[in-house]
C-alpha cells in the first residue's frame, strides 16, 4: 500500500493486497578489479574483497512467493532481478517480521538493524501520543530523522507549545531518550557519499516552513467584489475577530472574520467584517494567522527567511492540487546525498547545508549534505537539472517539474535511473526506496485527484494492472543491471542488498486472470513468524548491541 494512503491511517479498502516477502542478499564476489574506481576516500574494503560500491533496494510490500499457485509470485515476474539474485548471491526469506507489520517500522528495522521498540517506531505508519492535557495526538512516522514528534503551533492565540519534544526516531538504549543512531553515518565517517532516493527518514519529508492558525482551505465557490460572505471547503479553526487571507500572489487580499457558518458550496459560509475588495475563484487558498514553523524541515535545514524557506511557504499557501503547491516538494522533498568526511561531492556544490545529527555516538560535526532534486540533480549529471529515469525519460513531478515525484511516483525505472546516476557521479554507497506495484499511483498526491472521482487502488494478482506494472519493474532492473555492467559496477566490486517490508496476504479471493470476484482482505502472520520474531525481540533487547546496517552489510560480507 502507498505510503501516502498508510499515513492516512487504516483504510477499508476492499481489495487483495501483497503477500509476505523477505530480504534478498546478493554478495559481492571476489572476482576481477572494479572496472569502476569508486569515490576517492571511501574505503569500503574488508574481509578482502574489493568492494567499491554498495546498492540497497527497498521494496514497498512485494512477493517473494505466490499468493495463488497459478499466479506468478512478483519475483518471478521480474526474473531479470531474481536471476541476478539467485546467479550471483543468496535469495533468502529468513528475516523476521518486526512486530506490528508496517510499512514505516519494516523499513526502518531495515535500516537500523533495531525493532521497533527500539528505534521509536513501535507503531507506525502513524502513532498517538499523550499530550499534557491527557488528550491525543497523532504523528506521521514518516519524518526526517531528527525531527520531533510534536512541534506545536505558534500561530495559534496563546501559541500552541510542543506535547513532545522527543524526538520520532527516539531510542532509551543510553538509559535516557535519544535519537536513533542515523543509518548512513559509518559509510560517511568512513568518507563515502550516501545517496537517498525516497528513503524512509533518511530524506526530507516534507517542505514545512509555517504553520496555520486555521486552515489553509479553499473558496467553495468564486467570490466577488463587494461580497461579504465566502463559501468555503472547511471552517474548522476559523474563529470570529481572526484575521484571514484570501488568495495568492498579487491577487491576496486579507479580510477579517465577522460569523462563522457551515462549509461547502451551499452552506452558510463566513461572513466578513467587510465587503471584498477583489474576485476571487472558486479553489483558490484562504487561511488564518501563520507563524514560522520551527520544526519544519525547510526551517531547519535551509533556515527561517532563506529563498528555499519562502519557496516552502509559498507552496504551502499555494492551491491545492497545483503545480504551486507541489513545487517545493518536487525541489527539496525525497531525494539527498549525505556526503563523507571529506566533503565529497558537497565540495562541488554552494548548496551543501550542515547535515546535523546532534545526539549521534561519538557526534558528528562539521558534515554536509545536499538536501532536495533541486541541488542534488545539477551534482550528479555535470549541471543539469534533469535526471533520467532508467527508460531514458526526464524524471518530474505530474506537472513537468524535473524533480522528486512525490512517494508514490517512485517506481523501478525512476529509483534505478537515480541510483545508477548516483553512483556514476561517485556517490558509492546509495538507498533506494521502489513503490509496490500492486497499487495503481495513478493521480496520487502531488498529483491532481482524478476527475470521476475514483481514488487510487490495490490489484491482486492476475489483474492487468498489476502484471503491467511488474513487467515495467522487470524492464527496469534489466535496464539498470546492463547500464551497472557498462560501467564497470557488477557483482565483483559491488555489494547488492535487495529487500521489503510490509508483509500482508490476500485470502478468501477467488480470481481470474483480469478480475478480483470475491474481494476480502485480512493481514496475516503465521504463528510460527509471531513466536520467531518475538524470540528474536527478547533476545535482541537483552544483547543491547546495536546492529547498524553497516555492520549487518559487513557481516553480509
Amino acid at each position: 500500500m502507498s505510503r501516502r494512503l498508510k499515513i492516512a491511517g487504516e483504510l477499508a479498502i476492499a481489495l487483495a493486497l501483497v503477500a509476505v516477502t523477505a530480504g534478498s542478499v546478493a554478495r559481492a564476489g571476489s572476482g576481477a578489479a572494479a572496472a569502476a574506481r569508486g569515490q576517492k576516500g571511501c574505503n569500503l574494503n574488508g574481509h578482502g574483497t574489493e568492494l567499491k560500491h554498495v546498492i540497497y533496494l527497498q521494496f514497498d510490500n512485494t512477493h517473494l512467493f505466490r499468493d495463488r499457485s497459478n499466479f506468478a509470485s512478483d519475483l518471478e515476474q521480474m526474473p531479470h532481478l531474481m536471476n541476478f539474485l539467485r546467479d550471483n548471491g543468496t535469495l533468502s526469506d529468513n528475516e523476521h517480521t518486526i512486530l506490528i507489520s508496517h510499512t514505516a517500522g519494516g523499513i526502518l528495522s531495515s535500516l537500523t538493524g533495531l525493532y521497533p521498540d527500539r528505534n521509536g517506531q513501535a507503531v507506525s505508519n502513524s502513532y498517538g501520543f499523550f499530550r499534557p492535557s491527557g488528550s491525543v495526538g497523532f504523528s506521521s512516522s514518516f519524518k526526517y530523522w531528527t525531527d520531533t514528534t510534536d512541534g506545536g503551533n505558534p500561530a495559534t492565540s496563546p501559541p500552541t507549545p510542543s506535547a513532545d519534544t522527543n524526538f520520532n526516531m527516539v531510542t532509551g538504549d543510553s538509559g535516557s531518550p535519544k535519537n536513533t543512531p542515523a543509518p548512513w553515518v559509518p559509510w560517511a565517517r568512513a568518507g563515502c557519499d550516501v545517496g537517498n532516493v525516497s528513503t524512509a527518514n533518511a530524506v526530507l519529508e516534507n517542505n514545512n516552513a509555517i504553520t496555520f492558525a486555521a486552515g489553509p482551505t479553499t473558496l467553495a465557490a468564486a467570490a466577488s467584489i463587494g461580497a461579504t460572505n465566502i463559501k468555503v471547503g472547511s471552517v474548522t479553526g476559523f474563529v470570529a475577530g481572526m484575521a484571514i487571507t484570501i488568495d495568492t500572489g498579487a491577487n491576496a487580499e486579507p479580510a477579517t472574520i465577522m460569523r462563522v457558518g457551515t462549509a461547502g458550496a451551499t452552506g452558510t459560509g463566513i461572513t466578513l467584517t467587510g465587503p471584498l475588495a477583489n474576485n476571487h475563484a472558486s479553489g483558490v487558498p484562504m487561511y488564518g494567522p501563520t507563524a514560522t514553523d520551527p520544526t519544519g524541515d525547510m526551517t531547519k535545514v535551509f533556515g527561517a527567511g532563506s529563498p528555499e524557506w519562502q519557496e516552502g511557504r509559498d507552496s504551502q499557501i499555494a492551491p491545492f492540487a497545483s503545480a504551486a503547491r507541489a513545487k517545493a516538494l518536487t525541489d527539496f522533498v525525497g531525494i539527498t546525498i549525505h556526503c563523507g568526511a571529506n566533503g565529497g561531492i558537497c565540495n562541488n556544490s554552494p548548496n551543501a547545508k550542515p547535515d546535523v545529527l546532534p545526539d549521534e555516538p561519538g557526534g558528528y560535526g562539521g558534515f554536509k549534505g545536499l538536501f532536495g532534486a533541486l541541488y542534488v540533480n545539477p551534482a550528479i549529471t555535470g549541471g543539469r537539472t534533469v535526471v533520467n529515469d532508467t527508460a531514458g525519460d526526464p524524471i518530474a513531478d505530474p506537472f513537468g517539474h524535473p524533480g522528486f515525484p512525490g512517494f508514490d511516483g517512485v517506481p523501478a525505472k525512476v529509483t534505478l535511473g537515480y541510483v545508477a546516476q548516483m553512483q556514476e557521479a561517485g556517490v558509492p554507497v546509495t538507498f533506494g526506496y521502489i513503490s509496490d506495484a500492486h497499487d495503481n499511483h495513478k493521480n496520487a498526491f502531488p498529483a491532481p485527484p482524478d476527475p470521476a472521482g475514483v481514488f487510487p487502488r490495490a490489484s491482486g494478482p492476475g489483474e492487468s494492472d498489476y502484471v503491467a506494472a511488474l513487467k515495467s519493474y522487470d524492464d527496469a532492473f534489466a535496464a539498470f543491471f546492463k547500464r551497472l555492467q557498462k560501467d564497470g559496477i557488477n557483482q565483483h566490486n559491488t555489494l547488492f542488498v535487495v529487500t521489503a517490508a510490509s508483509p500482508t496476504t490476500a485470502t478468501g479471493a477467488t480470481h481470474t486472470a483480469t478480475s478480483i470476484r470475491r474481494r476480502r482482505v485480512r493481514q496475516t502472520r503465521s504463528a510460527r513468524s509471531t513466536r520467531t520474531c518475538a524470540r528474536c525481540s527478547r533476545r535482541r533487547r537483552r544483547s543491547r548491541r546495536s546492529r547498524s546496517t553497516a555492520t549487518r552489510l559487513q557481516r553480509s560480507t
